[in-house]
């Protein structure tokens, strides 16, 4: 966690002095423990003011602490680290692999020694907005309390109307949003352009009207977003990274459509973990090896964290997914191109 938030050069163990020097924070090194420790270590042991305040027993092993998604792919990728990508997907999304090699992804934060898995570097990336983008793009949309009221009477989610609506667009057009168009940067992209001042976009747009309008853009939404987890996959490849398995948990897992079409599109098929709260799960790993219950994280994740569903890629939808892959990247980069045009007037 150091290494990763506060720039401690984790392979080295120490910080850059010339950076501290830069950054005017050259007392920095004395304001933190000057012992630092590996995750899955024991930091100590829970105190009696500690334990009575929770309720818990005095001695209990205490774990040292981690980033909450770094926790969850302890969870989902330990026990299988070599070529698997965990995918936290939540309000926002972290693609998280590590590798034995110091690899460097343009884009994609690290990599860091040790941050997730002791002797694995950890590559990082992210999409700012995901499941808020979700949400935001139905609040939008003037068909939203329609639809919201009859989910409520049908005693449904909203979430679960819209997937039969998309799934009648399809029976009935094949593929729905085959010119509808999202660019899902409108918070920003995060990896692997790198760019803050990134704008989302909509291409695509007709004068449609009501649920099957919203259902339409919903759909197009979720693909974006899917999108942008390829490109941050894909770039990861490029630098050197095998990723041949993705394991994906968090808010968004609850939505089939939505991981379906994030395989889809990935070309992946997408491993679901049992536990509904895979980042509590591996903090739990973390503990438990803390405890010696577990020699190691690996071992302790093959006992304690348990597959679920994995959902299959289908081969048949490559070729639409690639052709709105390139109208994703032909997107991004006219974002860049137009705000070229318009950065004298910022």
């Amino acid at each position: 966690t150091l290494g990763c938030k506060w720039n401690w050069l984790s392979h080295e163990r120490r910080f850059s002095e010339s950076f501290l020097e830069a950054a005017g924070l050259v007392d920095l090194p004395t304001k933190v423990p000057s012992e630092v420790r590996d995750v899955g270590t024991r930091a100590g042991y829970l105190s009696e003011e500690a334990a009575r305040e929770l309720g818990l027993t005095p001695g209990i092993a205490v774990a040292t602490g981690i980033i909450d998604a770094h926790a969850g792919g302890i969870a989902l990728a330990a026990s299988q680290p070599d070529g698997t990508l965990a995918l936290i997907a939540g309000t926002s999304n972290c693609h998280m692999v590590v590798n034995r090699e110091e690899v460097h992804v343009p884009g994609v934060w690290g990599p860091y020694l040790g941050a997730m898995l002791p002797g694995w570097w950890l590559a990082e990336g992210g999409q700012s907005a995901t499941g808020s983008l979700v949400d935001w793009t139905l609040r939008q949309h003037a068909a939203f309390g329609q639809v919201s009221k009859f989910a409520s009477g049908q005693g449904i989610s909203v979430f679960e109307v819209l997937n039969q609506r998309v799934e009648a667009l399809i029976a009935r057009e094949g593929h729905p949003t085959a010119h509808l168009h999202v660019l899902p940067d409108h918070h920003g992209n995060r990896s692997p352009r790198s760019d803050p001042a990134a704008r989302g976009g909509i291409v695509g747009l007709t004068m449609e009207e009501g649920p099957d309008a919203l259902a339409r853009h919903y759909l197009a939404t979720i693909e974006g977003i899917a999108y942008g987890t390829r490109h941050v996959i894909e770039a990861m490849r490029t630098a050197g990274h095998r990723i041949d398995r993705l394991v994906m948990c968090g808010g968004q897992t609850k939505n089939p459509l939505l991981v379906q079409r994030h395989a889809d599109a990935i070309g992946l098929d997408i491993n679901l973990a049992e536990d509904e709260d895979a980042v509590t799960l591996g903090a739990g790993i973390l503990a438990a090896v803390a405890a010696d219950a577990y020699p190691n994280l690996p071992s302790a994740a093959a006992s304690m964290a348990r597959s679920g569903a994995t959902l299959k890629a289908d081969p048949r939808a490559k070729a639409f997914h690639d052709a709105k892959y390139a109208a994703y990247c032909a997107l991004s980069e006219q974002d860049s191109a137009i705000r070229a045009l318009m950065a004298d007037f910022n």
